[in-house]
Formats: C-alpha cells, sequence, structure tokens
C-alpha cells in the first residue's frame, strides 16, 4: 500500500502546469508593444482607434444626466435594469429585422444561455464540429437527448447525420420532438462562410413539419458582412428562418457583451432560465453607451467606408500571397473565404513562424490544437480596415523570408539526426532507472559520434506488441519535444524540417459513459515524409539541453502512471514470458 503524502493541491496545480510546458501547450499572458502592427485582433473595422466613434461615445455620455448611474448595481431580474437597456435591445434588434433582443454580457454568456435552457428534455442538436466552445459548453449543461455532430459545413453530412436520427425517433418524424441545428455564419479560425442556405435547404425537405430550429452564431460576421454590417443572415435575407441569432460586440464593433435575437415568447423564457443572465450583474451605463455608438455608426452607414476598404486590402494581401515567388505549398498552406479578413496560413512550424513575424513587429499569432484540429495549427492573420498597404508588404515579405527556412531540402542535409533518432538517446537516459522518472544525478549517455543513417528504426512505435504503452519510451519523445520546441521558439529561424516517424497513442485517462468504462485516447499524427536539419553545433547543444531537462520533465509525468488494469495486464505479459523462457524454445505453443 502506498504510504507517501497526499499532493498538496498548489503541488497538484504546478504539475499540471508542468504537464502543459512538457507539450508545449501552456498558456501565458502578453502583452505587445504599442508600436506592434495589428494582423491579429477582431477589430476588423479598425473602431477602437476611431476618432468618430469616441466622438459618438463620448456624446453619449455626456447626454445623461448628472447623476445617472455608471453602475448597474445588480442582476437585470433585481435592480440592474433599465430603460436605457430596453431600449438599445430594441434598437438592435429593429436593426437586425427580428423581434426581439435580450442582451447578455458576453458572448459566451449569451451561447451558454441559449444551449443550456432552450433545448427540451429528449430533443436533439446537431451541431457543426467546429463550432465555438461556448455553444459546446451550453449543449453540455443542457438537457438535450443526443449532441450529434456533422463534418465542419457540409451539407451532406447534415443531411446523413438529420435522416439516421429521424429515421430511428417516430417523435422527430410527427414533429413532437425538436431538432435544433447549431453552426456559425462565420467560422474563426478560418474565415469561412457557412453554406447555410443548403442548410436550410436540407432541413426543409426531412423536417416538414417545422421542428427544425437554427440558432447561428454571428459573431464574426456583425459589422463586417451584409448590409451596413447587419450580418450573413441578412445579407441573404433568411432571418425570418433563423430561430436564434447571436450578434457580439467585442470584435468589429470595438465594444463588450451580445445580443440574442429571437421572438419575444423565446425572450421570456432566457429572463426565466437562463443561468448565465440570471446570476450575474447586468452591464453598466458605459458599456450600454458603447454599444449603442457602435450600431448607431452601422445604422448611419459611416461604417461602411471602413467596409469597402476592409475588402480592397483582403483583396490586395490575397493577390500579395499569390504573387509570392518562393511560396511553396510544401512548407505553407493558405486557406482564404474569398471575401472573409481571417487567412489561415497552416505551417509545419506556426510557432516559429509567428514568432519570427512578430520579431518584425507584426502581430500574428500561433493556433495550436486543441483550439484547432490537431495537423492543422496555423498562423491567424486576419485583416483590419486601418492596416496599410505597407504593412501588408511587409508581412508578406516576412513570410517571403521565413519561407527559404522551411524548403523541402537544404543544405545541411548531410548533418542530418532526427528527432526519434535523438529520442532513442534519451530513451537509453531513461531505461537507467526502474522508475518512470531517471535519477537526477544519472549519467548522461555520449552523443553519438557517427550521424545515424535518415532511415527509421526497427521499432517505431512507443507500444509494446500488445498494444500497451512503453512509458519510458513515451517520456524520452515528449520530453525531446518539450525541448526542441523550447529552443525554436527563443532562437531565430533556420533551414530545418521535422520528421516525426512513430505515431504515439497517448492514453490519457478513462470515463465512465453509461455504465461502461470507455477509454478515450488522443493520437497525435505524424508526418512520415519531413526531417530535421541542423550541423552538428546545433545539435550538441539541443542534445546538452535535453539531458539537462530531462529529469525536470520526467517529474511532471509522474501522474501517468499506468492504470491498475494496465498493470494487471503488464504483469500476465511478464507471466507468459517467464513461462515461455522456462518451456525452451521447443515447447508446443512456442514460437518459431
Amino acid at each position: 500500500m502506498d504510504s507517501s503524502p497526499p499532493m498538496s493541491l498548489r503541488e497538484s496545480l504546478r504539475q499540471a502546469l508542468l504537464r502543459r510546458e512538457a507539450k508545449s501547450s501552456r498558456r501565458r499572458l502578453t502583452v505587445l508593444p504599442q508600436s506592434s502592427v495589428d494582423f491579429s485582433s477582431n477589430d476588423f473595422l479598425s473602431l477602437s482607434t476611431s476618432p468618430v466613434f469616441r466622438d459618438r461615445f463620448l456624446d453619449l455620455i455626456q447626454q445623461a444626466p448628472p447623476l445617472y448611474p455608471f453602475a448597474s448595481g445588480g442582476s437585470r431580474l433585481l435592480d440592474g435594469n433599465s430603460t436605457y437597456a430596453e431600449e438599445l435591445e430594441n434598437f438592435i434588434a429593429d436593426f437586425h429585422s427580428a423581434p426581439s433582443g435580450l442582451l447578455f454580457n458576453s458572448g459566451f454568456d449569451a451561447n451558454v444561455g441559449v444551449f443550456s435552457c432552450i433545448p427540451q428534455p429528449g430533443d436533439l442538436i446537431v451541431y457543426d464540429e467546429l463550432v465555438h466552445a461556448s455553444a459546446r459548453e451550453g449543449m453540455r449543461l443542457s438537457r438535450a437527448g443526443k449532441r450529434v455532430p456533422f463534418s465542419h459545413s457540409s451539407p451532406s453530412s447534415l443531411d446523413e447525420v438529420l435522416q439516421s436520427h429521424i429515421a430511428a425517433d417516430p417523435l422527430i418524424q410527427t414533429g413532437s420532438r425538436n431538432v435544433f441545428i447549431a453552426i456559425e455564419s462565420i467560422y474563426s479560425m478560418d474565415g469561412d462562410v457557412a453554406p447555410i442556405q443548403d442548410f436550410i435547404r436540407v432541413v426543409d425537405r426531412l423536417l416538414p413539419r417545422g421542428n427544425g430550429y437554427f440558432i447561428v452564431d454571428e459573431a464574426h460576421a456583425t459589422g463586417v458582412f451584409g448590409p451596413r454590417g447587419a450580418g450573413v443572415i441578412q445579407g441573404l435575407g433568411v432571418e425570418k428562418r433563423m430561430f436564434i441569432r447571436v450578434h457580439t460586440f467585442g470584435k468589429a464593433l470595438a465594444s463588450h457583451g451580445a445580443i440574442v435575437l429571437c421572438c419575444p415568447d423565446t425572450r421570456d423564457y432566457l429572463i426565466n432560465y437562463a443561468r448565465s443572465l440570471i446570476y450575474t450583474t447586468a452591464m453598466g451605463f458605459p458599456f450600454l453607451a458603447s454599444i449603442r455608438a457602435a450600431y448607431e455608426l452601422l445604422a448611419e452607414g459611416e461604417t461602411e467606408q471602413h467596409q469597402t476598404k476592409l475588402q480592397q486590402l483582403v483583396a490586395y494581401f490575397r493577390d500579395r500571397l499569390a504573387e509570392l515567388d518562393a511560396w511553396d505549398p510544401a512548407a505553407f498552406q493558405v486557406d482564404h473565404f474569398p471575401t472573409s479578413p481571417i487567412f489561415s496560413v497552416r505551417s509545419r512550424f506556426p510557432r516559429q513562424l509567428a514568432a519570427a513575424c512578430q520579431q518584425k513587429g507584426f502581430v500574428v499569432r500561433a493556433i495550436m490544437a486543441p483550439t484547432v484540429p490537431a495537423g492543422r495549427e496555423r498562423v491567424r492573420v486576419c485583416l483590419h480596415a486601418g492596416n496599410t498597404v505597407e504593412e501588408i508588404d511587409g508581412l508578406v515579405d516576412t513570410f517571403k523570408s521565413c519561407s527559404s527556412c522551411y524548403k523541402p531540402t537544404c543544405p545541411g542535409a548531410e548533418s542530418c539526426q532526427t528527432l526519434y533518432e535523438i529520442s532513442d538517446l534519451v530513451v537509453a537516459y531513461a531505461q537507467q532507472s526502474e522508475m518512470i522518472s531517471p535519477p537526477v544525478n544519472a549519467p548522461t549517455p555520449a552523443p553519438p559520434t557517427q550521424i545515424p543513417t535518415e532511415q527509421a528504426p526497427a521499432d517505431a512505435s512507443d507500444s509494446d506488441n500488445d498494444g500497451k504503452i512503453n512509458w519510458k519510451k513515451k517520456l524520452a519523445i515528449e520530453a525531446t519535444e518539450c525541448v526542441f520546441r523550447g529552443v525554436h521558439l527563443s532562437a531565430p529561424p533556420f533551414p530545418f524540417r521535422q520528421r516525426w516517424d512513430v505515431r504515439a497513442r497517448h492514453e490519457i485517462g478513462e470515463r465512465k459513459n453509461r455504465g461502461r468504462k470507455r477509454k478515450r485516447r488522443e493520437y497525435e499524427e505524424y508526418d512520415d515524409e519531413e526531417y530535421k536539419y541542423f550541423d552538428n553545433e546545433d545539435f550538441q547543444r539541443m542534445y546538452e539541453s535535453i539531458a539537462a531537462t530531462l529529469a525536470t520533465v520526467a517529474a511532471a509525468h509522474t501522474s501517468a502512471q499506468p492504470t491498475k488494469r494496465r498493470k494487471k495486464a503488464m504483469k500476465k505479459k511478464k507471466q507468459g514470458r517467464v513461462g515461455n523462457d522456462v518451456a525452451g524454445p521447443g515447447a508446443a505453443g512456442s514460437s518459431a
């Protein structure tokens, strides 16, 4: 029986952060210089720095009576409601051609409130696999009977999912059970526009009794798409077909909060059941005035020039990327919807590419898993009406200078050392101990005197033959990856490519689901054709870093001990090997 003292809460939190550090997934708050060029934020219309917007906002503040309270003082159901807030809701609803609207403190609160309480017990939610985390959180809290994803922006996938569940549920067929379709009009990571009209045709055909309800998030479309920035739905003229529309104010409108556009009955239901509205302090007067200022500019057409300027910059940036002579699909891939201000620059090394751009004064962000699916990591570029042609040229030139660092070939090929081969050295270090964590003072194995060949080792897996994880090899690979990523993030880019010739299967736990234990696994797929090149000096420096930090990284993984079930299987396997050794090679049942 383990008599070791329990880990303190603070130590547990620290170990969790170290595990994220080891996987290069730890998040940090950063403040960039004011002189940096913004290619990252969602301030698409550049209203946050607009003198016109600022003047309108200050005018609204000054129009308030001298003793008008700035703070709401409570939730809207208690003391936080005001005539100003209700008039603002009506004004925004009229602008979007909606019957009514209800303000929330954020888009996250709005989605959580809608999805957690609107679907009734037994209802079906069908959602795009790339919907925002706030919608997923609301679904998790909902009473819906089933929550089923369909392939991103795929009408055929929606058709298939709906047909299978309609056929299995007579209540849906008769219209007694509701089906909610959750989508976004513009998706934040790729900037693509959903095929909303195709979705409507699928739902109308399969649910002719009218029990199919669309809930659409227009967060990234507000102010940018549609007439006077009213959104994609109004641009298509299908606002009456939407059950709920969510518009947010924290992106193109340079404000804060969100509104749920719906019918009066739905609004009243949310007031009574949406916990993210009921149990929070309402927005104060300055927030409401900021939202009012932005919508007045939209309604008056003052922002249309910003929309036009933004589309001109989008076209220019797209043309510059197409003209880039050094552009190589093996190094970069650009995903872009023709009119979207969001560009997705997919690269094998998004962190390094983003760091190189930031060193040049251009703010872009690397978007990594799990924010995006594994294998689709990218650098996200957002254009704004306030950007200039010269700034775009500078960003493209930075991409061009970095593209030579990620060519399929490079002069350093003769001094190649694959990541897996370096991991083997760390495996040897880890195997000096029977414990998962190697001893801190264990001697460091010397680097190889000869450069290994480019062929993968015979055992290109981190699992044993029976599928059980080789924890030492898993630890070594993760430790090596951690050090490599850390070195690259702190150093300027240099010619290299990366080879992963293993597919690591990380078992991250077990959970109970309806009385059955289901193993949850995380799969990391690696490219079999990529190599990492660097000279011998670089290799020596990185290897020393690996040896120096291995013990620290190992300590971060001590909580990843094998489960009782796995220990039992490993014990049986060991006993089987002993039995075979005793029986001898000539015994019946032994392998040749």
